[in-house]
């Protein structure tokens, strides 16, 4: 009986057994994977989730990059089309450029001389249309130039007033070189090469209304009879009156900041230019540059009320003094070998003149004030400019370059500030 009782059930068992199994290996299987497989697959999602992150912040950076390199290049484009005009603007116009030839002789009139002969020289090449058409357009096909040689007679005197009544030449679009002046028992000759540069594009609007010059009084010529052709015979010809200056109050008092005879070589309070260099001369050194307009800056600073003076030797070029030199601009102060002395407040000029002799090749002294808003030039201690401003330049530094071509020789620099203790 306990046998027949406990067969169904051991039957019954056996009957379950697959299920059972099939049971276990259902159970395993989701363990083997909630272990295994489910947290790789998680783990997956994260890292794609991830990814697509990251491609799109690249995809944003990069967006951000072209964004970036197009204001980039469209700020460059815009510097690059404003420089080119600045730069245009420093040419004559081309009825500028032709009436400058007709100007020549009525300054040669004023002066008392003659211009015997006025060559044309062979003019820089212009890029033709068709190469325009089918390649960037060069820079020299945006202007021409115009080269002209010069015979003028006269006295000295007449010839450097000449010289100063070419305004023009104060600006960059007139390049006067290679200038020679041959005294002769009774008439002397002045030999030049000039260069004309204008273009189509520049409405000449520097050389427009260019200030007066200041004629030192042992260059006015007294004409008894005009000698140009143009001007109609028997007429009277304008003589500017000679420049008097008026007096003014003794310059306050200065104290010495820095006094350069460059003899020990050291360079340590300046910035050297390209092409500068120090020279042997007259037993010590002196500083120098050959054909080179790059500037030499003083290390000194925040410089408003100064004052300047050096020796200067010059070959046919000239020198540039720069004061309050800045981001804000600077008052720069010319003289060539001539003689000839410009001042300008920035690219403008606003006066110009002549000492009475000439510096060809001979040291000569330069000195320069700024003080109470008023620059003072002097040369050889005669003042020849004087300029008040009504907005002074901020403080800058001082810097020296050349003009022209040939070399250029400074020495016994000497910077004054203003004495603090005795102004006050």
């Amino acid at each position: 009986m306990m046998e027949d009782a406990g067969t169904p059930i051991f039957a019954r068992i056996i009957r379950l057994l697959p299920i059972l199994m099939i049971g276990l290996l259902i159970m395993g299987m989701i363990m083997f994977a909630s272990t295994s497989i489910v947290p790789r697959w998680r783990a997956h999602e994260d890292a794609r989730v991830e990814l697509e992150i990251a491609n799109a912040a690249l995809a944003e950076r990069a967006a951000a990059e072209d964004n970036d390199n197009q204001t980039i290049l469209e700020s460059q484009i815009e510097r690059a089309a404003s420089g080119l005009d600045e730069a245009i603007a420093r040419f004559m116009s081309v009825a500028q450029a032709d009436d400058l030839l007709d100007n020549l002789y009525i300054y040669a009139n004023r002066s008392g001389v003659q211009i015997t002969n006025l060559q044309a020289q062979q003019a820089a090449p212009v890029a033709a249309e068709s190469e325009v058409e089918t390649s960037p357009q060069p820079i020299s096909s945006v202007y021409q130039v115009q080269s002209f040689s010069l015979l003028v007679d006269g006295s000295v005197p007449g010839l450097m007033r000449f010289m100063t009544e070419i305004r023009e030449a104060a600006l960059p679009g007139i390049v006067i070189t290679n200038v020679n002046l041959t005294a002769g028992a009774e008439q002397s000759t002045l030999t030049l090469f000039m260069l004309i540069y204008s273009s189509e594009r520049s409405a000449g609007e520097t050389y427009l209304d260019l200030p007066s010059v200041a004629i030192p009084p042992a260059l006015v010529v007294v004409l008894d009879e005009p000698i140009d052709p143009l001007v109609t015979p028997g007429a009277e010809t304008p003589v500017p009156p000679p420049s008097v200056l008026p007096e003014l109050p003794p310059d306050p008092p200065l104290a010495l900041l820095l006094d350069e005879s460059f003899d020990s070589g050291d360079l340590s309070n300046w910035t050297l230019g390209a092409s500068w260099f120090l020279t042997n001369e007259g037993g010590g050194q002196a500083l120098a540059v050959t054909d080179s307009a790059s500037e030499t800056l003083l290390a000194y600073d925040g410089l408003r009320e100064v004052a300047v003076q050096f020796r200067v030797w010059m070959e046919t070029g000239g020198v540039r003094l720069s004061l309050h030199q800045s981001s804000a601009g600077r008052y720069a102060i010319t003289l060539n070998a001539l003689g000839l002395v410009a001042l300008y407040e920035g690219e403008r000029l606003v006066q110009s003149s002549a000492s009475t002799v000439s510096g060809m090749t001979r040291w000569r002294t330069l000195r320069v004030t700024t003080l109470r808003d008023i620059i003072r030039v002097y040369v050889d201690d005669v003042e020849i400019l004087r300029y008040a401003t009504s907005s002074p330049l901020p403080p800058g530094t001082i810097s020296l370059a050349m003009t022209g071509r040939g070399t250029v020789k400074v020495d016994d620099l000497a910077v004054w500030i203003l004495d603090s203790a005795q102004s006050s």
